[in-house]
């Protein structure tokens, strides 16, 4: 991977953030039958997808001279992921007086916040946005020599 900058950071977690709303309102159509704002803010964006991309992204570009194997890329991605979602889970409830997700009923949970499923998908989704989705989203954007 060559140069990151904050610009480029910033417009990855614009379009991961986009790419993960319609992600979850695929998600949702397919199990209700009817369209369902998976947005937490004012328009079609998930502020934690764009997140935990950036967060992969850094971590990935931080650990390159060391390690780039896939393995690397997954285990990252499912520690950083996860606490991500921990911690976004935590500050939520206690911000909001709410819990937005739960998933105590799941195996192998951790206070119902995280589970060992999403932590799984977050090793796969993260490999996937480090060796396969930024090489492509970052050779176009360094087209706009930022």
């Amino acid at each position: 991977m060559t140069e990151i900058n904050f610009y480029y950071l910033v417009l990855l977690f614009f379009i991961y953030s986009f790419l993960g709303w319609i992600m979850e309102v695929v998600l949702k159509y397919i199990e209700y039958k009817r369209f369902i704002n998976r947005g937490f803010l004012i328009g079609p964006y998930l502020p934690i997808y764009g997140s935990g991309a950036v967060i992969v992204t850094v971590a990935s570009y931080l650990l390159a001279p060391y390690d780039s194997s896939y393995g690397t890329s997954f285990l990252i991605s499912f520690i950083l992921c996860g606490a991500l979602e921990y911690f976004t889970s935590y500050y939520l409830e206690k911000r909001f007086h709410t819990r937005w997700w739960d998933y105590s009923q799941k195996p192998m949970n951790l206070n119902g916040r995280v589970w060992i499923g999403n932590l799984l998908l977050f090793g796969l989704g993260g490999m996937i946005i480090d060796k396969i989705s930024n090489p492509i989203i970052l050779k176009y954007l360094y087209m706009l020599d930022m």
